[in-house]
């Protein structure tokens, strides 16, 4: 069992307690600065996705500075120009015991607002399993 130090926040363990985990007022865990900076400098990242209610701590006065990190929005910028990116909060995540490694598909659900910065989104993950050649050769994919 590992131990965690003094102050050091912990998301609930399992998919349901997770889903019924009343996070308001309880400051959730959050990213810092730095994870924001590593983020933010991931060329190639096009979504983020986290099981926590937010990237920002609960109450930093509306500064959002993890979601202008991501966003390479200057701190005070009140631009609705946006780089192609997303932060997808509040996932529900397989229990590690369900869960395998490997390499999975994205398909990311978003609901059709406009003119809005914040929508409902649906992600889902389906495996992908390696198929060898001598597989593909017994049992050839018809199209």
């Amino acid at each position: 069992r590992t131990t965690c130090p003094a102050g050091t926040k912990v998301v609930p363990a399992s998919r349901k307690e997770r889903r019924s985990h009343k996070w308001s007022n309880t400051n959730p865990p959050y990213f810092t600065t730095q994870a924001a900076a590593l983020l933010a400098g991931l060329l190639h990242m096009r979504t983020v996705l986290v099981d926590v209610p937010s990237v920002d701590r609960e109450d930093d006065g509306g500064s959002l500075i993890v979601h202008r990190a991501i966003f390479l929005l200057p701190c005070q910028a009140t631009s609705t120009a946006r780089k192609c990116r997303l932060v997808t909060e509040t996932c529900c995540f397989p229990d590690p015991t369900e869960a395998k490694d490997g390499v999975y598909v994205l398909d990311l659900q978003l609901s059709p607002f406009c003119k809005t910065d914040a929508v409902p989104a649906r992600p889902i993950v389906y495996p992908i399993t390696q198929i060898t050649r001598e597989r593909r050769a017994q049992d050839p994919v018809k199209v």
